[in-house]
């Protein structure tokens, strides 16, 4: 008999849990290198609390076990092994079959922030706009994403970079296809 939970009202395996696990210690051991201990915590906050309103709030989540100066000790000192990261998100897909890899482009938004570097003019839709969206300043950003089932909503990012202003989305994108395709041979 395999013991199983609900999660989201759907059948969770204690197999499946332990994938979790597994998966959570992996990037706890290779892609975090420095104050890895607060930032696996900032990346279960972060998952685990969905829309924050500010970066403080993140401190007083459940699973944010620190008190707040580690929230910025953990982003302003915190060391992360991106190469490594996008390479294991490319090994969570599997080998076989046809995989189909859709990139999209998003913006992040930070009109107020002014003494930010690179800021762009980046277009950010709204289905309340009644243009369907508005032009502001921030960060463009590329994501490649692996879709496990057609038609579904649900997708694994595999890559996201930030589109600096001296390259374009396309070019950025073909970098991200181009790593996908080392990281998968």
């Amino acid at each position: 008999m395999v013991e199983t939970w609900s999660v989201n009202n759907q059948e969770t395996t204690k197999q499946d849990i332990n994938k979790l696990i597994e998966f959570r210690q992996a990037i706890y051991g290779h892609a975090l290198l420095a104050r890895r201990d607060a930032l696996i915590d900032l990346l279960d906050a972060l998952i685990c609390e969905g829309p924050v309103s500010s970066f403080p709030m993140l401190s007083q989540s459940s699973r944010f076990q620190r008190k707040w100066p580690s929230l910025y000790a953990a982003v302003e000192d915190g060391e992360l092994d991106s190469q490594w990261l996008r390479n294991y998100l490319a090994w969570q897909v599997p080998q076989q079959g046809i995989c189909v890899f859709p990139i999209d482009g998003s913006p992040w938004p930070r009109p107020r922030s002014r003494v930010l570097d690179d800021r762009q003019f980046v277009y950010q839709a709204s289905s309340s706009d009644v243009n369907g969206g508005t032009v502001t300043v921030g960060y463009p950003y590329s994501l490649l994403e692996w879709c496990a089932e057609p038609h579904s909503s649900w997708s694994l990012p595999v890559d996201v970079r930030r589109v600096p202003s001296t390259q374009t989305a396309q070019e950025v994108g073909t970098q991200q296809i181009k790593a996908l395709a080392e990281a998968r041979a």
